[in-house]
């Protein structure tokens, strides 16, 4: 989502561009090819940030430890080599269930066909009201070469991101949510000159289906050994299209595939250290930390 590297894919940063041969042709059409065959595994991601909302009433997501400001949570995918680190800012408090704040976002995530890394940094404005919660802004990443890339997203979301309820109890259901996202990626020669390529995400609909939430048990993630709990569920993409300005190609993003996620939420640190995600022959691990 944040200029994350998935196997041979950035989303959607390097997938775009203009057809000029050579280095940047290969760095083009490379990433084109693999976004579009491997979206699904990147839509997983988006749920890494998205866990959701349990059946309870009595939720505090306003009211949660690390929701303040100049708290700091780093965002890492060890096997991926992705480092996020998401500043708040001018946070905003109605009460416990509606809230707002500004997230900086600063890290890197590599395009390992080509031995880069790409830097990413923005700021994107998260508005949270009862189970809705919407999270928007622009991303910008320099290239190779001096080219300048901008993502600017969307995402709609009927729950949390960051954070499933304030008191997650074993045997209890979490709801089922929908997630919606837009994104645009457009790519410079440099910053301030003209746009020579561009590639969108439309549409995107995740289906998430309800999770079973376990018994407290020690968890190893980035904060040590703690009591934590799983809550597993399942995920889907069921609607949305890329589409890109070099070859005016539209993939429909739709997959039958169901991806299995598990969170582990610790009570400790107010919020899911960690997500298993299992594609299949694809598996990896999502750890956040509380910086400060």
């Amino acid at each position: 989502m944040l200029n994350y590297s998935h196997g041979k894919c950035s989303f959607v940063g390097y997938c775009l561009g203009n057809r000029r041969g050579g280095f940047f042709d290969k760095l083009v059409y490379f990433n084109i090819e693999n976004c579009m065959n491997k979206f699904p595994s990147l839509a997983a991601l988006l749920l890494m940030l998205s866990y959701g909302a349990t059946a309870h009433a009595e939720q505090n997501y306003c009211e949660s430890p690390w929701f303040a400001n100049g708290k700091q949570l780093q965002v890492t995918v060890p096997t991926q080599g992705v480092d996020l680190t998401l500043t708040f800012a001018n946070v905003q408090k109605t009460n416990a269930m509606q809230c707002s704040a500004q997230l900086h976002v600063q890290g890197q995530a590599p395009v390992s066909q080509l031995g880069l890394v790409v830097s990413a940094q923005g700021n994107l404005q998260l508005d949270v009201q009862e189970n809705q919660s919407s999270l928007s802004g622009t991303i910008n990443s320099p290239g190779p070469g001096g080219m300048w890339l901008q993502n600017k997203l969307n995402i709609q979301l009927n729950g949390y991101f960051l954070k499933p309820a304030n008191r997650v109890l074993a045997g209890n259901t979490t709801l089922e949510r929908r997630i919606k996202a837009d994104s645009k990626g457009d790519l410079f020669l440099a910053q301030g000159m003209p746009k020579v390529g561009s590639a969108s995400v439309d549409d995107l609909q995740v289906h998430v289906k309800s999770g079973q939430v376990g018994s407290l048990q020690t968890t190893p993630t980035s904060h040590g050994a703690l009591q934590c709990q799983p809550i597993s569920y399942q995920a889907q993409v069921t609607a949305g299209s890329m589409r890109n300005s070099i070859d005016k190609r539209t993939k429909q993003l739709a997959n039958p595939k169901w991806v299995d996620l598990t969170d582990w939420y610790c009570p400790e640190a107010g919020l899911s250290l960690k997500t298993v995600v299992n594609e299949g022959k694809q598996n990896y691990t999502v750890d956040i930390k509380v910086l400060n």
